[in-house]
């Protein structure tokens, strides 16, 4: 019987893009689990590298290599489920790497709770050649500490509170729920993963492993030239949320404080960029959306008021709704104060 006339209970997916170095570590750490009914789909998004000849040096049946034109990592995870054969979908980029036990425990989890629709476990976070473990990423004191409990509860909380606590690398979920709420969203360059797992999360339960079972390569190559990227996509991901309406109180709270955050980000990006014009437009407009929060009146005092000669008080002030205006005003008395002594 031909491999392929066979039904693996699991797909696993591997987008790549210029990965020749790092991808045959990924493939090997799923060649390794103890669980084996498995396929692993390798979409290469565009590689102009050697990550075909990489993928192609594992002789394995079970690997289906996918070329694409580079079209994101959205587009290709699309794809890759699309070629899938599986019940359920493992989601694993392709510069990270599973423990031996990952698939055997997250398979078993998602068979005894039908009803969730994925199933997530932490993460080690490490060094970029994957031999230091640095921290967890739900137990970190240097972040939002995900309480694994609350957060099954309570999900689409944590997901706007903390961000994709839910990882796709650290995911298995059943391919039959994408049929409701659809795959990743094509026009996100970033925060696909998000969007995707708060549609998941607003319809279905999930369940958690508090154990560590990814090793997750820390690497922030290339995080600056998608930082103004990632904020317009985490306030369009935001604003479609709020837009959908049917949040809890708290949960509303928390995506109206990450919009403005988001706002906030951007704004001084602008002004890192050299754009004041536009870094003082998203941060006011930060301050419209959250007048509440302290970090834009903070970026103000400490960084820009003294530039402008106090011209803030006569041009920007009267023009703001009254909550953001007094705090404005507020803190343009601070600085008057500290200057007068």
């Amino acid at each position: 019987m031909n491999y392929f006339d066979i039904m693996p209970k699991v797909s696993v997916i591997i987008p790549a893009y210029n990965r020749a170095h790092l991808i045959p570590a990924a493939i090997q750490s799923v060649l390794d689990q103890t669980y084996r009914d498995f396929e692993i789909i390798v979409i290469d998004d565009g590689s102009i590298d050697a990550t075909k000849e990489a993928v192609n040096s594992f002789k394995d049946a079970r690997i289906n290599y996918i070329y694409q034109q580079n079209s994101g990592v959205a587009s290709a995870r699309n794809n890759g489920i699309t070629a899938s054969r599986g019940e359920y979908l493992a989601l694993l980029d392709s510069d990270d790497a599973w423990l031996p036990d990952y698939l055997s425990l997250m398979v078993e989890k998602l068979d005894a709770h039908p009803q969730a629709a994925l199933v997530c476990s932490d993460c080690f976070i490490c060094n970029k050649d994957l031999d230091e473990i640095l921290q967890k990423k739900w137990h970190n004191s240097a972040y939002d500490t995900i309480e694994p409990d609350d957060a099954e509860r309570h999900p689409l909380k944590y997901l706007l509170r903390s961000g994709c606590f839910i990882s796709p690398q650290s995911t298995v979920l059943r391919k039959s729920i994408l049929n409701n709420t659809g795959l990743f969203d094509e026009t996100l360059v970033t925060h696909e993963d998000l969007e995707l797992f708060i549609r998941i999360v607003r319809e279905h339960p999930v369940k958690l492993i508090d154990i560590p079972l990814v090793k997750f390569r820390k690497n922030d190559n290339g995080l600056q030239s998608r930082y103004e990227q990632m904020c317009q996509d985490d306030i369009t991901v935001m604003k479609r949320t709020l837009a959908a309406g049917g949040l809890a109180r708290e949960e509303k709270r928390f995506a109206i404080k990450r919009l403005a955050h988001a706002y906030h980000l951007w704004g001084w990006y602008a002004f890192y960029k050299k754009d004041s014009s536009l870094g003082w437009r998203r941060l006011f407009r930060a301050i419209m959306i959250n007048p509440w929060d302290s970090g834009p009146y903070i970026f103000i005092r400490k960084y820009l008021v003294t530039s402008t000669k106090y011209s803030l008080k006569k041009k920007v002030l009267p023009k703001l709704p009254i909550p953001v205006s007094a705090r404005l005003k507020q803190c343009y008395n601070w600085l008057k104060r500290d200057e007068d002594k």
